[in-house]
């Protein structure tokens, strides 16, 4: 699968985006990271703002602590 392929799934549910910044108003640096429903991940380069890591590995148990953790229900 293509990664621009992967990015379209995120319009999906079950696969989410977190953006983390350096500052409360988001107008410095923000890092996204993708999870997708099956475990796999994508890290954004902020500077570039391009994907630079797709984990070959799938991390569903990180995805379900995470949700725990920020309260997803859904």
């Amino acid at each position: 699968m293509r990664q621009s392929d992967k990015v379209k799934e995120l319009n999906n549910p079950g696969n989410y985006m977190f953006t983390l910044s350096d500052t409360e108003e988001m107008d410095n640096k923000a890092y996204s990271i993708n999870f997708y429903k099956d475990g796999t991940m994508q890290f954004e380069d902020p500077d570039k703002n391009e994907i630079v890591y797709i984990s070959t590995e799938k991390h569903p148990k990180l995805l379900k602590e995470l949700k725990t953790l920020l309260e997803i229900t859904y």
